[in-house]
């Protein structure tokens, strides 16, 4: 978990910096994917970030949504819209676990059932990756 969050925080760190140091990036970039195990974690979390930052389109980040579920619901990032073969709309929805956002869960749902929120991604993973702790 401490690693997932380290990784987390220098990708996002990266980010912010990329616009202003971007040899900076590229170093950190090659030093971490060269480790084993962290490299692939790292690999795999900048994909998602990226994902997630790049806003819009079919491939992009389409939104930050809660689901029903029970008595509460669950925050997720919405990652396609459909339709499904009734001709009703319907949405992907990726829930990642805590406190490893690199997994976690897919979920379609009609999506009249989705509540589309007013949260960045950032926003939403911090949410998530303390466990509910941070808002």
């Amino acid at each position: 978990a401490v690693t997932v969050f380290i990784v987390f925080l220098l990708i996002y760190t990266g980010r912010k910096l990329r616009r202003k140091e971007k040899w900076i990036l590229n170093i950190v970039d090659q030093v971490i994917s060269k480790i084993p195990v962290v490299g692939g974690w790292y690999s795999t979390f900048q994909e998602m970030v990226q994902t997630f930052t790049a806003g819009g389109g079919e491939r992009g980040y389409l939104g930050t949504a809660k689901v029903p579920c029970g008595d509460g619901y669950i925050i997720g990032f919405v990652t396609k819209r459909e339709t499904a073969e009734d001709g009703s709309p319907r949405v992907t929805i990726f829930v990642p676990t805590s406190p490893n956002p690199t997994t976690g869960l897919v979920f379609f749902f009609p999506e009249e059932k989705v509540e589309y929120l007013d949260l960045t991604p950032e926003k939403a993973f911090t949410k998530i990756i303390s466990l509910g702790m941070k808002s």
